[in-house]
């Protein structure tokens, strides 16, 4: 029996189909063919929130959702928008039926990536509510009701999928995508848009004795959950997901849309169902997704010196677990280690933007206090300092890569001189990495800190 989802503000037990009068249609139908009293036309398609779903994103034609009811995780629902009502896709134009199907497509797409089903199940039925909208739902491999058949309905019928992970799927989606929901409203440009995939493809991972590190402090907890800060492009959860696979959900802030576009395609095919969290934020302004929610671990890579980090450790000593441990972690940059290549990388820099260090549209401070001292004042006042050497060997192209991922050496820094910079500094890496290499003798530096007291 199909789904009848009535305007978004009825009552569930007005839900349920009533009983379809014996040897006939349900009570309207012919009417709602024509659009008369059609439930679905009096849904507010600019809510991102219809009570039934969540908005995950506005097609050319039709809208997108999340469903709440039913026990298939995934399960989401495609709704023509209108008007005019639409009852069934030969109603549509050549055009609208296209762009009908694209909005289906990009939606399948989404559930593949995120969910990684066996396969996805397309309906397009209009049996009781005679408007047109297409169910889509995930089939998996294991747990499924019905294998190699359809899916028994009372599956999307009956029940309802739990708030928490429904919301936090939805946000995932959502970035997959790329197509913001109503109530998101405009921000400033994004300085790191630019540079988001280039940090993606060409910054530094992090260290294995790190990873194993940073696994140790939730060795004991059964389903950890990490609240990672700055996350750029996601590369600390990308290192822990397949190290602690228990990880049972991961919460990724950074004020940087971009960033949070590309760790989400990168963790995505890391994911393997486990809960994830995208939250566009400033560090310090992060809000738990749900009552009761604690972060096992918070870390923080390469982006504590961008953040008033009293403020953000504020915050965690609030949404974390008593034994929670706080990571602090950073490897310096090119710009900061002395070496005779990178001597002369900088000083071509400088020729071009000036003898101060560029960051983003200002220019660079260091922070009035350590990190340590920071840290010695805040609950996390128990800190451990561990330093992991880390030899890199650099090639020109990787290296290029690197400065348009910064904000001292990006693209936009150098504006219309940059094509005319890259080739200049091309040619001194080439000659550099000729002759002893770009070699870059790094050490990764971890903070990690607890409560006085905090287990291990």
């Amino acid at each position: 029996m199909e789904l009848f989802m009535p305007h978004d503000h009825e009552e569930s037990s007005s839900a349920a189909p009533d009983a379809t009068p014996a040897g006939g249609w349900p009570e309207g139908f012919l009417a709602h063919i024509a659009g008369d009293g059609c439930p679905m036309c009096h849904n507010d398609y600019t809510c991102d929130d219809i009570g039934w779903g969540i908005l995950l994103r506005r097609g050319e034609v039709a809208n997108a959702y999340l469903w709440r009811q039913g026990r298939v995780r995934g399960y989401c629902v495609l709704i023509h928008r209108g008007p005019p009502h639409v009852t069934e896709p030969t109603d549509l134009s050549e055009a609208d039926a296209a762009a009908y199907w694209r909005d289906t497509l990009a939606l399948g797409r989404a559930l593949t990536a995120f969910y990684e089903p066996l396969k996805l199940n397309y309906s397009t039925l209009g049996n009781v509510v005679p408007h047109l909208h297409t169910h889509v739902f995930p089939r998996y491999e294991e747990g499924d009701p019905a294998p190699g058949g359809p899916l028994p309905w009372e599956f999307l019928d009956e029940g309802g999928q739990d708030e928490q992970r429904l919301q936090a799927d939805a946000a995932s989606l959502r970035t997959l995508l790329q197509e913001p929901v109503a109530g998101t409203a405009e921000r400033p440009e994004d300085p790191f848009r630019v540079a988001a995939p280039h940090y993606a493809v060409h910054r530094p991972g992090l260290p294995a004795e790190a990873v194993r590190l940073l696994a140790e402090t939730v060795r004991d907890i059964k389903r950890p959950v990490l609240l990672d800060l700055g996350t750029g492009t996601g590369q600390v959860p990308a290192a822990l997901l397949p190290a602690v696979p228990r990880l049972g959900r991961v919460d990724l802030v950074d004020t940087s849309r971009g960033m949070l576009d590309e760790a989400t395609r990168v963790l995505v095919p890391l994911l393997k169902g486990r809960i994830a969290g995208f939250h566009q934020v400033a560090a310090q302004d992060f809000i738990p997704p749900y009552d009761g929610y604690r972060a096992d671990l918070v870390t923080c890579a390469r982006a504590a010196h961008w953040m008033d980090l009293p403020a953000v450790l504020a915050m965690a000593d609030k949404v974390t677990t008593p034994a929670a441990a706080v990571a602090i972690m950073g490897d310096g940059s090119l710009w900061t280690h002395e070496a005779p290549w990178t001597v002369d990388l900088r000083a071509l820099i400088r020729s071009y933007l000036g003898t101060e260090r560029r960051a983003g549209t200002s220019l660079y401070k260091e922070p009035a206090r350590s990190h340590e001292d920071v840290l010695a004042e805040s609950a996390f006042s128990e800190v451990t300092t561990y330093r992991f050497p880390d030899r890199r060997t650099w090639t020109p192209d990787r290296v290029l890569g690197y400065l348009r991922s910064t904000s001292f050496a990006g693209a936009e820094q150098f504006a219309e001189r940059h094509a005319e910079f890259e080739t200049e500094a091309r040619r001194l890496l080439e000659q550099r990495a000729a002759g002893a290499g770009l070699v870059e003798d790094a050490v990764f530096t971890v903070l990690l800190a607890r409560r006085p007291g905090g287990s291990r």
